[in-house]
């Protein structure tokens, strides 16, 4: 099973690279399209909406921290005309070591223990 979910893994990673490297020949095809003229033009509008977008990219990052900030002094879910800042508690955990320990002598309290489902993210090595 391993040796096939390795296979997996390195068809997977293959296929990556090569979506990468259409994306970066697609890049060049366009570049190669645009007239030195008209690069020049887009790059000065770039720089013109960067700084703008710049701006108001800051005034959100502030205000998403005031309003996080807020929510978690409120300790309640609050929604406004277009969002909704979800107030989620704080996840209790318990050490698992010591409460299997605890089990042995008090098997009663394994009917409190839950386990979630498992699950797998894919990374680079």
């Amino acid at each position: 099973m391993n040796d096939q979910i390795t296979t997996m893994l390195n068809t997977l990673a293959e296929l990556q690279e090569t979506a990468q490297q259409l994306s970066g020949a697609y890049m060049i095809a366009r570049d190669s399209l645009i007239s030195e003229s008209l690069r020049a033009a887009l790059g000065e509008l770039a720089r013109e909406y960067d700084s703008t977008t710049a701006a108001i990219n800051t005034e959100i990052t502030l205000l998403t921290t005031e309003v996080k900030a807020a929510v978690e002094v409120v300790g309640h879910s609050v929604k406004g005309l277009k969002l909704h800042a979800v107030y989620t508690a704080g996840r209790v955990s318990w050490d698992d070591r010591f409460l299997k320990g605890y089990a042995a002598t008090h098997e009663e309290i394994l009917q409190a223990r839950k386990e979630g489902q498992p699950g797998v993210s894919i990374r680079k090595c």
